[in-house]
């Protein structure tokens, strides 16, 4: 009931601000009937940043089609991010997936709300708000970008420029708070077989890859999630942490991935309080598109209203987890290449939100088969450095993707390396996916390096990153992980042959270069 409140004053607002001479949203003026073109998007960015001068608008990157990228700017402060020591900062960005559009939707609405009745939350955070990441796929209606590529999977080969104009956004400001909205479907064949249809309106998924920040991922969890959901569900809608699979027989319910090739942990990773936001959808785009709206408008309104009341703490949080990764020190950590959800006899079941078709209601129905617990698998200790050989093009181009700090030799070396002989390769199954297994011998030696070849330091902010990357045993790495190219790159996954990425514990001679070799 309270839902259906929160849309009916919204929507008698709306000729209101129609009499008032304020901007309303194209879907906002079409009734709900269509949804925002990119045109009338665009347009209505321009109309936005002309009427409220407070507002900033930059076009951060080109699709493959030639559509423009925007990303808006707010801040309280004459200068955006001025004031980095007192108020987070804060990214948003929408429609990844061209057939998720209640997210831009929203978005469009809340960057006219924080000019008026939502202004006080500038008070604690800079926002920067990306409505719509993939015009091209929206403006097909299909979820992946004009190649054919899934772009929530893409954030490791980072191969698309809707990808690669994200990452460069977030490297050029660091912010300490990141969101990827989306939404999933409600209405799946093996729920409707068992007869149930999932009923969350919102759902909000944490970090759960174990390399990040074990303080961070349990804020997220146990204090920021919490907090948030209390207030989405006051709105009037109802609010879960996010899980996917089946509780039905031979399936089971977990969170969402551990992996890093979506824009929740592909950010996370820098030690960044991330989350991705999943809005219940139907089987059709339009169907119910003013409550999808104006639930994901709610829920990221709860979003920025939980991050300015823990703005203190989230800013102390994130900026020592992130000085940790620049420490020395860790180069005598584990990094985790491996990892799994488990079943915990203390959260055995896991209540959520159904429609039940058998009774035709709707109840919170306590769910079995939940594997809530992540453990590794597989971990090693991190080396003090990674080496490349000046040879291997495509490994170093798509490190410079990332923005990754490179030391080139300045002259042929002999250097005392790790390097692994992978032996044999196989697969396993990983989050209900198959995976190459390799099975790796590690060998000390002595080996010789052309100039040019790549020295990469872990003591950077890209520290677990590279790892993950470069370890060939890692689920993650750029030889294993597949999901967001075409093909995987295996050329480097030779049976009986030398990986050409070597691994450093000692420091180098022939650089000299401050913090690094001292």
């Amino acid at each position: 009931m309270k839902k259906w409140i929160f849309i009916f004053f919204t929507f008698l607002l709306l000729p209101e601000l129609i009499s008032q001479g304020s901007l309303i949203s194209p879907l906002e003026k079409s009734g709900f009937s269509r949804l925002s073109s990119y045109g009338n998007l665009m347009l209505y960015l321009s109309e936005l940043t002309s009427k409220y001068k407070m507002i900033k608008l930059e076009i951060i990157g080109q699709t493959l089609e030639g559509r423009d990228i925007p990303a808006l700017f707010f801040s309280s402060d004459k200068t955006f991010g001025n004031q980095r020591v007192i108020k987070p900062l804060v990214l948003v960005f929408c429609q990844q997936h061209g057939d998720e559009p209640s997210g831009k939707e929203a978005a469009l609405i809340l960057a006219r709300e924080l000019m008026n009745e939502k202004k006080n939350l500038l008070k604690s955070m800079d926002l920067i708000l990306t409505p719509q990441l993939n015009p091209d796929g929206a403006e097909k209606n299909q979820r992946r970008n004009a190649r054919d590529i899934d772009l929530n999977r893409n954030h490791i080969i980072l191969t698309e420029p809707e990808t690669q104009a994200l990452h460069q956004l977030f490297l050029k400001w660091m912010p300490e708070v990141t969101l990827d909205v989306h939404e999933y479907t409600a209405i799946s064949d093996r729920w409707l077989a068992n007869g149930f249809i999932k009923y969350a309106d919102e759902q909000l998924g944490a970090l759960s890859n174990m390399n990040i920040s074990p303080v961070i991922r349990e804020f997220s969890r146990k204090s920021f999630l919490p907090a948030m959901g209390m207030k989405v569900k006051a709105a009037g809608f109802s609010f879960h942490e996010y899980i996917v699979g089946t509780p039905f027989e031979n399936s089971r319910l977990r969170y969402s991935t551990t992996a890093i090739s979506d824009g929740r942990q592909s950010l996370g990773i820098f030690n960044t309080l991330s989350f991705i936001l999943e809005g219940k959808q139907y089987s059709d785009v339009i169907n119910h598109i003013e409550s999808r709206t104006y639930g994901q408008l709610a829920t990221i309104t709860a979003f920025l209203q939980t991050v300015a009341e823990n703005s203190s703490e989230i800013l102390e949080m994130v900026s020592t987890a992130r000085q940790e990764l620049l420490s020395a020190e860790k180069s005598t950590d584990r990094i985790y290449l491996q990892m799994e959800y488990y079943p915990d006899s203390t959260q055995a079941k896991v209540e959520f939100p159904v429609f039940n078709l058998s009774s035709w209601q709707q109840e919170n129905r306590v769910m079995e088969n939940f594997h809530p617990t992540v453990l590794a698998r597989k971990s090693i200790s991190r080396p003090l450095a990674y080496i490349i050989p000046a040879g291997e093009k495509k490994l170093i181009e798509i490190l410079s993707r990332h923005r990754i700090e490179m030391n080139p030799l300045p002259e042929k070396s002999l250097l005392d390396v790790e390097i692994y002989f992978l032996r044999h390769v196989t697969t396993f199954i990983e989050e209900e996916l198959e995976v190459p297994y390799l099975d790796m011998e590690l060998k000390s030696r002595q080996k010789e390096f052309p100039a040019g070849s790549m020295v990469i330091y872990v003591s950077q902010p890209a520290g677990n990153l590279i790892s993950l990357l470069l370890e060939p045993q890692s689920s993650f790495s750029l030889c294993t992980e597949s999901s967001g190219q075409k093909e995987r790159l295996l050329e480097y996954l030779k049976e009986n042959s030398e990986y050409p990425v070597y691994r450093l514990t000692k420091p180098v001679p022939v650089l000299q270069i401050k913090g690094k070799n001292n």
